[in-house]
């Protein structure tokens, strides 16, 4: 068998691209072991630098008085879907796709979960 934790752990990484590439590498692998850390990746917040450091304007008002700033980067948080997350969740889940809807993949799971850990019961009362 082909040890996933070392995927599980990529699937933290704060690249994008690498997300992806190890949610691939988890849905060829095909253990359902990492269906959970899967979807806690469906969506993932990235910090995107939308301006650069190191600018330096001058300001001046009309009573005169004037200032000089240095400002540094400007970040944004940005929430990215992961398509190879969502792919590989539905080749673990036979097919299910409830796209990136988070709550509703934890939902199916649990189930998943709790149905194949329930023991039969015969509902004949005769035995």
């Amino acid at each position: 068998a082909i040890d996933i934790q070392p995927y599980v752990k990529a699937l933290r990484s704060k690249d994008n691209q690498t997300v992806n590439v190890a949610a691939d590498a988890l849905g060829r692998i095909g253990n359902t072991e990492a269906i959970s850390p899967l979807i806690d990746v469906l969506i993932t917040t990235h910090r995107l630098q939308i301006s650069g450091g190191g600018n330096i304007g001058a300001s001046f008002s009309p009573d005169g008085g004037s200032g000089l700033s240095a400002g540094g980067p400007t970040y944004v948080d940005e929430d990215v879907k992961n398509p190879e997350v969502r792919r590989a969740l539905m080749t673990l889940s036979n097919g299910q796709d409830f796209e990136y809807d988070e709550k509703v993949w934890r939902n199916w799971y649990v189930n998943e979960r709790l149905i194949k850990q329930q023991p039969l019961i015969d509902p004949r009362r005769d035995q």
